[in-house]
């Protein structure tokens, strides 16, 4: 599968994603796990793999539990990326000292990407 974001795949992602909080659920069938709104509607189906023939393994737990973060990891990284530009924008001299002494920078850059990528844009748009 390519990487590229096509104009559709562009489209589709403008739209706003599924409100959380989205929740860990198992299905009827022991053999799938669903990622679902506080609706109950499904939100993502995770894989991972399965320990054995007993159903479900912990990779697909385990990404399932990400995935169903995702909303709130987005609303930290928004509400994170709000504060530094405040820093930033309004106290240069605070800012190039943080960045200095600290990772700031780095999670400058990761939280704008982390975003982006949340938003189906490229980092640097």
């Amino acid at each position: 599968m390519s990487s590229e974001t096509t104009p559709e795949m562009r489209q589709m992602t403008t739209a706003s994603h599924t409100p959380g909080p989205w929740f860990v659920r198992d299905s009827d069938d022991r053999n799938e796990l669903r990622v679902r709104n506080s609706q109950g509607l499904s939100v993502a189906l995770p894989v991972g793999g399965f320990d054995d023939d007993a159903g479900i393994g912990p990779t697909t737990y385990a990404n399932a539990h990400l995935i169903a973060a995702a909303p709130e990891m987005k609303e930290a990284c928004d509400i994170s990326i709000g504060l530094l530009r405040v820093i930033r924008d309004a106290e240069p001299d605070a800012w190039n000292r943080i960045i200095t002494y600290s990772r700031a920078l780095e999670a400058w850059d990761k939280l704008k990407a982390a975003i982006a990528k949340a938003e189906g844009r490229s980092p640097q748009s």
